[in-house]
């Protein structure tokens, strides 16, 4: 009886291990914090702005144009389709090419297009939209007539791998 005593005055004392840590409410320990990452813990003093990407609503990059990636890559996809065949031509001859001139060759030159005759307004390739709804090719060509800067980018890239 003495050694069932002894064994359940050791099973109530409180250990280390079955303490709550401090963070979930319970006791706080005495372990110091590091310097080092007590300055990690403090050194955001400013909530994140969020970028909102402007073709789809999504989170944006620090960028000028602000565009997500998943619109950029789309874009660049369908610039690379392009350029693979036959938009190298149009813009060696006249250097920055005009993006009217972009336009027209993804709308008819560069297959897969769009299902409603590209007359898609920006809901269809809003973020939320599930992916076998989005127009893809609408996308990249609102992306050509509001972020010209960010198409140019695109075709500059090609040109210099070209060169």
């Amino acid at each position: 009886q003495q050694q069932q005593q002894q064994l359940f005055s050791l099973a109530s004392t409180p250990s280390p291990f079955s303490q709550t840590p401090s963070f979930l409410g319970g006791v706080s320990s005495n372990i110091p914090i590091p310097p080092s990452l007590r300055k990690k813990a403090v050194k955001r003093s400013s909530p994140r702005i969020k970028r909102t990407c402007p073709v789809c609503q999504s989170y944006g990059l620090k960028t000028k144009s602000g565009i997500c990636t998943v619109c950029y890559c789309g874009t660049y996809n369908d610039i690379a389709k392009w350029w693979r065949q036959g938009g190298h031509k149009v813009s060696k001859q006249s250097g920055d090419p005009n993006m009217d001139t972009v336009i027209h060759e993804l709308k008819y030159s560069v297959k897969r297009g769009c299902n409603s005759n590209y007359s898609c307004n920006p809901s269809t390739f809003h973020f939320e939209v599930k992916s076998k709804q989005k127009c893809t090719r609408c996308r990249s060509l609102y992306i050509c007539k509001n972020h010209p800067e960010a198409v140019l980018k695109i075709i500059r890239a090609f040109v210099s791998k070209d060169s």
